[in-house]
């Protein structure tokens, strides 16, 4: 019993730490990106692209700031698909 607590337990921090909530100081970057491509998006989808677009934009960041210590000969930026899934 008490290893079923336990388990419970693990499985509801996983969970709960897992869920990913925007971050507000990217609002205003977020609606001028969805102004310029012409974004418009569900209530449900618009959680959702939010997420993908924030893990890219995190991702296109990481790669550039890679790229000023040589270890890439491109930069990234934000287009158009930086709300779709990546495949890289």
């Amino acid at each position: 019993m008490k290893t079923l607590l336990v388990l419970t337990c693990m499985v509801v921090v996983a969970a709960c730490t897992s869920v990913h909530t925007s971050n507000p100081s990217l609002d205003n970057t977020w609606k001028e990106w969805k102004s310029r491509h012409e974004k418009q998006y569900s209530k449900e989808q618009e959680i959702y692209r939010r997420m993908v677009w924030e893990d890219n934009l995190s991702r296109i960041e990481k790669h550039n700031r890679e790229y000023e210590e040589g270890k890439h000969s491109f930069t990234m930026g934000l287009n158009q698909f930086t709300d779709m899934v990546r495949f890289w």
